[in-house]
């Protein structure tokens, strides 16, 4: 019931809008603890609730970011990753748009000005995993 309420709550912050403006509210988990003092026994129980969608998603293809971009284009993406990162503290979740080789990164707060623009818009977050 509890990680049921987390993945409400996301839910009904992306429903209602408030994700676009605060994506932190996108990140919530539950942490479950218990110690049993008397036994130095710990135990912790992370939750991490997941929108289950009710058709099957499909992609494209799958590509190690080597494999999709040219090292030139990798530095451009890195370089204008660390300048927006550096202008919006904090925000693992943005959108990235691609002219040739230049990348822009917006906050999710601007899709829908983005949108209007170009329908060929990326959506970004950080993920600090090492796997390949």
């Amino acid at each position: 019931e509890i990680l049921e309420k987390a993945g409400r709550e996301i839910w009904d912050a992306i429903n209602d809008g408030s994700a676009i403006h605060n994506p932190s509210l996108l990140t919530n988990f539950v942490l479950l603890t218990y110690a049993n003092l008397k036994k130095y026994d710990y135990y912790y129980w992370f939750g991490y609730p997941a929108l289950a969608p009710n058709e099957p998603v499909s992609y494209k293809s799958l590509k190690t970011i080597d494999k999709a971009f040219t090292s030139e284009q990798i530095i451009s993406l890195l370089k204008c990753y660390d300048k927006f990162e550096s202008e919006n503290r904090n925000i693992g979740f943005f959108l990235v748009q691609q002219t040739g080789d230049q990348f822009d990164f917006q906050s999710l707060s601007s899709f829908e000005e983005v949108y209007k623009n170009s329908h060929d818009i990326t959506i970004g977050f950080c993920d600090p995993s090492t796997l390949e």
